[in-house]
């Protein structure tokens, strides 16, 4: 497989490991692990041995954005010469690794930039994230005329040729991943869909570090913001509002 995993991570838990031993099971010789200011640094520091692990340290809690920019920095500055890309996906459980390796195949064979969407009509999927990821989805296609079944699912295969653009996205935290997007809808490339497992843990054991009402507060102000000319109302909306000054 010629591809390089790349994993951003804040305060996991045992998931990790498992992850990352099943991902090097399945033939990947390089997983990427950012540690994003993280606490707790037990699990980061059992994968540190693991020779076809890299660990990126951050000092502290940079987000996502950051950690995904650095993880592609890394791979361009070390790996590019080697593999034909990376695949991006979460510490937590939500990406099977079968559904990994489906994802990172079809951009190696395709030379495409590949989404892992769930299916938010299952059964057990949380009310909010059903109905904030087709809201979503609703918006990106009135926006951006392109129909995207999982805009926040953050298992995404990225080839060479594109990873310097979407490393330059705007965004920090999540709202980077839909910049990505814009990015990517922008330069006129085909965005390749791959049905994945819908995994969801029980709530007392889930660990989220999105914030709904502010991670998706600048979601969507990214969103609006790249299509002023679209949605005119942007300006009163978030530029001059009270919570673009204090969220």
């Amino acid at each position: 497989m010629k591809y390089v995993v790349i994993i951003p991570s804040y305060n996991p838990d045992r998931e990790l490991v498992e992850i990352v031993r099943d991902t090097h099971k399945r033939g990947i010789d390089k997983i990427i692990v950012i540690d994003d200011g993280s606490y707790d640094k037990k699990y980061f520091n059992e994968i540190e041995g693991y020779k076809y692990v890299d660990i990126i340290r951050h000092d502290k809690n940079m987000g996502k954005g950051i950690s995904l920019k650095d993880g592609f920095s890394y791979y361009l500055d070390n790996y590019s010469d080697r593999y034909l890309g990376v695949v991006c996906m979460d510490s937590d459980g939500q990406h099977r690794v079968d559904d990994m390796v489906n994802v990172g195949n079809e951009m190696e064979a395709s030379d495409r930039f590949v989404l892992g969407v769930r299916n938010f009509d299952r059964d057990g999927v949380p009310r909010r994230s059903r109905f904030g990821n087709k809201i979503t989805s609703k918006v990106f296609r009135w926006l951006f005329d392109i129909d995207i079944s999982d805009t926040q699912t953050g298992l995404r295969g990225i080839p060479n040729r594109l990873i310097p653009m979407v490393r330059d996205s705007n965004g920090e935290r999540f709202e980077y991943e839909a910049n990505m997007l814009i990015d990517i809808i922008r330069m006129n490339e085909e965005i390749k869909e791959i049905e994945i497992d819908t995994i969801y843990k029980d709530k007392g054991k889930r660990k989220s570090y999105f914030k709904p009402i502010r991670d998706s507060f600048l979601v969507y102000r990214e969103i609006f913001k790249r299509r002023k000319n679209k949605c005119k109302v942007y300006e009163k909306l978030f530029t001059n509002s009270f919570f673009y000054y204090k969220i």
